[in-house]
């Protein structure tokens, strides 16, 4: 009704594509409703007259929305290939796409088939963080959150440390992340037995998940040790019934080791093919390397990986070498190993409500 008392047209395809456009950005955090339509409508105008200045009709490039009502599958395909290892994780995230891609083609709302809540467990270095992010771009690509930005935080930062006052901090964090992803790590800290700060903050997570304005409208990560979250979710019922999905982040192999440090030299030495002379290595030694890494105590996945991929570049840089070889593979694993064995063993755990910086502490693998 706008749009014809300033006597302008506009189809009724154009019509519904700015529609669906308006109701994205309600999902985002800070959207008014108040003048919204009046700020679409304007824009739009601003760009037609722009684009041809005697037309009085509304075209979708108008208002930048496109007649592919589709997900952006561009965007989708292929995003998680590259990532190392993790096979029941892509499995997950390409189910979830296939389940929104047939409600869409039913017509239906894929927001009713599928959870917003999910809990990423494994150790440290698995890719939790790294999944997190592209699993916001899916999301966003398939329509179904405005944001693909990921807001990361941890329950210490979700309570505000005063009685009354952590419930209103979490709320603040759900606000600013709405319309996107909020990925809150070492989740197993909202045990909220005698923690009455914790308790709060978890009171207002189970409240505003089912809410309107924040139930399909916010993507809530939880992520921590399987076994640490887990035995938090047994003490706070509410929040195990909201996060009943379940994503699972295995350590490591030795293969998977191999396969990661061989792209990390790769993508350094590009010019280098093979990156390791065949004459000199296998990849049955470079297992066997890996191997060894696995076995440390605290293996660190990934972080470990990086770490011995960077003990290898400091020993071609003092031995002044333009590639690595064998020698310097076996040096840096020897440095990685070292290091690990000079950590300090982490402190016994408290008896009390968990710490805001117990996780900081690398921890012994049965």
């Amino acid at each position: 009704s706008k749009v014809k008392t300033a006597g302008l047209d506009i189809p009724l395809g154009v019509a519904k594509r700015a529609v669906r456009k308006l109701a994205k950005a309600r999902a985002k955090a800070n959207f008014g409703n108040a003048g919204a339509i009046d700020t679409l409508i304007s824009t739009a105008k601003l760009r037609m007259q722009q684009r041809d200045g005697t037309s009085n009709s509304f075209t979708v490039e108008d208002f930048e929305v496109s007649f592919d009502d589709g997900p952006d599958n561009k965007a989708l395909d292929g995003l998680f290939a590259d990532l190392i290892g993790i096979k029941g994780v892509k499995a997950k995230m390409h189910s979830l796409r296939k389940v929104v891609e047939m409600a869409q083609r039913k017509g239906q709302d894929p927001k009713a088939r599928i959870s917003f809540n999910y809990l990423f467990l494994g150790s440290p270095g698995t890719g939790k963080t790294t999944v997190a992010k592209r699993m916001g771009t899916m999301f966003k690509s398939l329509g179904l959150i405005p944001d693909d930005t990921v807001y990361i935080t941890s329950p210490e930062q979700l309570g505000a440390g005063f009685v009354g006052q952590s419930g209103k901090q979490a709320r603040l964090k759900l606000e600013e992340a709405k319309g996107g992803v909020l990925f809150v790590d070492e989740a197993y800290q909202l045990n909220s037995v005698g923690n009455v700060f914790m308790k709060e903050v978890v009171n207002v997570l189970c409240t505003c998940l089912t809410e309107d304005q924040f139930k399909g409208q916010i993507v809530v990560i939880l992520a921590g040790y399987t076994d640490d979250v887990r035995d938090m979710l047994k003490q706070n019922q509410g929040l195990r019934s909201r996060f009943s999905e379940e994503v699972q982040f295995d350590d490591f192999e030795a293969d998977s080791c191999v396969q990661l440090l061989k792209l990390l030299l790769e993508k350094e030495f590009p010019d280098q093919r093979p990156i390791l002379s065949p004459a000199e290595t296998t990849e049955q030694d470079l297992a066997s390397l890996a191997q060894q890494l696995t076995l440390m105590d605290d293996f660190g996945n990934g972080r470990d990986v990086e770490t011995w991929f960077n003990n290898i570049y400091q020993e071609i840089a003092e031995r002044d070498l333009s590639a690595p070889n064998m020698a310097c593979v076996q040096a840096g694993l020897a440095k990685t190993v070292a290091g690990r064995e000079r950590r300090p063993p982490p402190p016994p755990p408290s008896s009390g409500a968990p710490t805001a910086f117990a996780d900081c502490a690398p921890r012994h693998r049965p």
